[in-house]
């Protein structure tokens, strides 16, 4: 184990002089799937709370249930400066870098001499006997919860994010169409999040989905998302005139640098540098 231990801070030591520039300056799909089960698991711990709370008559159902709704909508939205609108139609990392060549030459040495040093010092069958759950059989207790409840709206948010993490993205979309259809009004922001979903999974923004953000902005008069692929909407049938005014209304928001050039250049490009109102 000493041994192991030397050959894996050499490793280290060795690897972050290759890896920590471009670790600073870009955000990598591992942060973001860190960062979802993160929020994944703060959700879930906070809708524990909200029980008890309801157990306790601290609060009423109807309020528990209303906070878990808000909360789930932002967990499904996860939208932030690194995450936003691309021109092709759906949600991309608008701020990430290119990545640098050492930092992969790192990755893969990391990965690879550190998973051979452990098979060959260390104890592999450690992970499988400690009992902690994949994510397979995470995604199966929470389709269990929701057979078992199919009202229990917290469950159905959890196994949403969790399909679309894993790139499930038909069924995260029937997930969402659940939690909408049974919603008056639905949230917004599960509008938005069940349009998307519809768009990864290989619908375009004529049909239902472009209707999904239609619905998503009369609730929400100002939400960028909705904005900007009802602009790109308009834009793919022709209309010009209203993906302009759709994009003039999200350029009157606060938006990250990256986002706001990326969406003034499309505006523009629309209609003929004509400076935006």
């Amino acid at each position: 184990m000493i041994v192991f231990t030397l050959v894996a801070t050499a490793m280290v030591i060795v690897c972050l002089g290759f890896a920590l520039v471009p670790m600073w300056r870009t955000q990598s799909a591992a942060d973001v799937d860190r960062r979802r089960a993160a929020n994944i698991e703060v959700y879930r711990q906070r809708c524990r709370e909200l029980d008890a709370d309801v157990a306790a008559e601290r609060i009423s159902a109807a309020e528990a249930a209303a906070e878990k709704d808000a909360l789930g909508a932002r967990l499904l939205a996860d939208v932030d400066a690194a995450t936003e609108m691309s021109v092709s139609g759906r949600a991309v990392p608008v701020a990430a870098g290119r990545p640098w060549l050492a930092s992969s030459l790192a990755t893969v040495l990391i990965v690879v001499a550190g998973s051979a040093g452990y098979l060959w010092l260390g104890n592999p069958g450690a992970l499988e006997d400690s009992g902690m759950p994949n994510v397979d059989q995470m995604v199966g207790q929470l389709e269990a919860r929701v057979a078992e409840d199919p009202n229990d709206r917290g469950a159905r948010l959890m196994l949403a994010e969790a399909y679309r993490s894993r790139g499930q993205y038909k069924k995260a979309a029937a997930t969402l169409h659940q939690i909408n259809a049974a919603a008056s009004p639905p949230d917004a922001d599960l509008l938005v999040a069940e349009a998307q979903a519809r768009l990864a999974a290989g619908q375009d923004l004529q049909g239902d989905v472009g209707q999904l953000f239609q619905q998503a902005l009369v609730q929400d008069p100002t939400n960028p998302q909705a904005l900007w692929f009802l602009g790109l909407r308009a834009s793919e049938a022709g209309k010009p005139k209203a993906a302009v005014r759709f994009w003039d209304r999200l350029l009157a928001q606060d938006l990250p640098p990256k986002v706001e050039n990326m969406v003034r250049s499309r505006r523009n490009a629309l209609a003929g540098d004509v400076p935006s109102l």
